[in-house]
């Protein structure tokens, strides 16, 4: 994966490359769906599980999102597409 030895890993989110935005929240119901986009990781939502962070790619149904890993380095987060 080519991450350094020091990083930490924050978490799981999911991403929108062609826009560069991570989801931030995400809200389901039978009659409803909404979900909040952000520019940054810091304001993303992190997920604990890499496949917690799939479910939600299912459940927004596009194929253009995709998860990454999300590690601390230095005090800068950078950001791994997994798939």
């Amino acid at each position: 994966m080519g991450v350094p030895l020091d990083a930490v890993l924050c978490g799981f989110v999911v991403h929108l490359p062609d826009s560069d935005e991570f989801l931030a929240m995400a809200n389901e119901s039978e009659s409803v769906s909404a979900k909040a986009w952000v520019k940054t990781p810091e304001r993303a939502y992190h997920y604990g599980h890499p496949e917690e962070a799939r479910e939600a790619i299912r459940g927004y149904g596009k194929a253009e999102a995709v998860v990454c890993a999300v590690f601390d380095i230095n005090d800068s987060l950078a950001v791994w597409e997994m798939e």
